[in-house]
């Protein structure tokens, strides 16, 4: 495996070749300073979460009753971000905090890892205005197997991610959908879909869906290695 930084490092992906993207869930590390990001792009981090739920010096996140979206230094710190080629990751922001770094950026917005709220009504979940927007600005949504994120309830199954996945594509197409699963953040998963082993099955699930296979490869992958080629350096 080698660290992907930079695009012309995706062309070396290929079959039986791994590549990885580091990435920083939450700016928490950086101390309120949006500068020490510099040292972290050195050292090899391509994407950047402002925050985990909660709140820090940059933003507040979902779970910050009343908050007030980004800071000043947060402002700074997605400029900064944008003006090094990082991708910038709004997961976890409170809606303030998404609508204010949509207007900072430039570059195609992502959101690594969330479902549908019109499906799921998860404080954690998109509303279609904001997937519409990732849409029109050439963004990806991860579609993510939390069970509480996909069906509200303790439990979910690979029908439940395709209730998603049918949602995002009725209101913005096949070009602004990817998966960002998370098999290493959540406690729980679909339990038809237990580890990374079942992806097969996930794979094929998807043969339930009318997609054309420009479309299939574009949320299988196709649509992350185009943002990413866009943003690295």
């Amino acid at each position: 495996a080698f660290p992907i930084l930079t695009r012309g490092d995706l062309d070396r992906l290929a079959p039986g070749r791994v590549g990885f993207l580091l990435a920083l869930e939450g700016a928490m590390p950086l101390c309120g300073r949006p500068g020490l990001l510099r040292i972290l792009f050195r050292l090899g981090v391509r994407m950047l979460g402002l925050t985990w739920n909660g709140r820090n010096p940059f933003a507040d996140g979902v779970k910050v009753e009343g908050g007030a979206g980004l800071t000043a230094a947060g402002r700074d710190l997605v400029a900064l971000a944008e003006e090094l080629g990082m991708v910038v990751d709004l997961a976890h922001l409170n809606r303030a905090g998404f609508w204010e770094a949509m207007a900072i950026l430039s570059h195609p917005p992502v959101v690594s890892h969330a479902n549908a709220r019109a499906v799921c009504d998860h404080p954690r979940n998109l509303d279609d205005d904001q997937v519409r927007a990732i849409a029109a600005r050439g963004g990806v949504v991860g579609i993510t197997l939390c069970p509480a994120f996909l069906s509200g309830r303790g439990s979910a199954r690979s029908d439940d991610v395709l209730r998603h996945l049918e949602h995002f594509l009725a209101i913005a197409g096949p070009g602004a959908i990817g998966f960002g699963l998370d098999y290493d953040g959540i406690e729980a998963t679909p339990v038809d879909l237990p580890d990374i082993t079942a992806l097969p099955r996930l794979v094929g699930a998807l043969d339930r869906l009318d997609l054309d296979e420009a479309a299939r490869g574009a949320i299988l992958g196709g649509n992350w290695l185009r943002v990413f080629r866009q943003i690295l350096p």
